[in-house]
């Protein structure tokens, strides 16, 4: 079964508060799949930011990212 959107919204934000105390680059995928949460959460305004945030530390991930906006954000 999968976690809730709000539960694995907090671990997420658990992961990336981890990496940055311990000064560790935060995955790939990590704020995509924070963001994709938030607007699963109905939350368009965090979505954004965090799959911004994506194509922001990974920027060969625009085209894929620019997608999931469409998708996630954008239709809804």
């Amino acid at each position: 079964e999968e976690a809730q959107p709000i539960i694995q919204i907090e671990k997420l934000q658990v992961d990336i508060q981890n990496a940055e105390a311990a000064n560790k680059p935060i995955p790939p995928g990590l704020y995509a799949h924070l963001g994709l949460m938030y607007a699963a959460n109905g939350d368009k305004s965090l979505a954004l930011d965090s799959l911004n945030k994506e194509k922001e530390l990974f920027p060969e991930s625009t085209q894929f990212i620019d997608g999931l906006i469409n998708r996630s954000v954008n239709n809804k």
